[in-house]
């Protein structure tokens, strides 16, 4: 820290750099922006936006989402805390020994 406050506050530069800056500033155009393009991002954000809160509204206020006819049963699933484990464990019932015998495996 002793060398730090050692150093001078400031630098002098050997010539003057500000033609070449003013110079370089003055010689670039503005970037131009197509204003016809950017209205239809908005536009579709805002339609997106839109749609994401009107689904979002829909599934609350409705109770969620409906299942599908002969789409598996969700219903019949149990959750059972399980102390000293992360995560859960489900009692998926009857329906998983029909599974695990059609498909041959063993359910743990």
């Amino acid at each position: 820290m002793d060398l730090a406050t050692k150093l001078p506050e400031s630098v002098a530069a050997n010539r003057d750099l500000w033609p070449g800056i003013e110079q370089r500033i003055a010689s670039s155009a503005p970037a131009q922006r197509s204003s016809g393009q950017s209205m239809w991002v908005q536009a579709a954000a805002v339609l997106l936006v839109g749609a994401s809160s009107a689904l979002t509204y829909s599934v609350v206020t409705t109770g969620g989402l409906t299942t599908i006819p002969g789409g598996p049963a969700v219903a019949g699933l149990v959750f059972e805390p399980v102390s000293g484990s992360f995560g859960s464990q489900y009692n998926l019932g009857p329906d998983l020994s029909i599974c695990a015998t059609r498909f041959g495996f063993a359910p743990r």
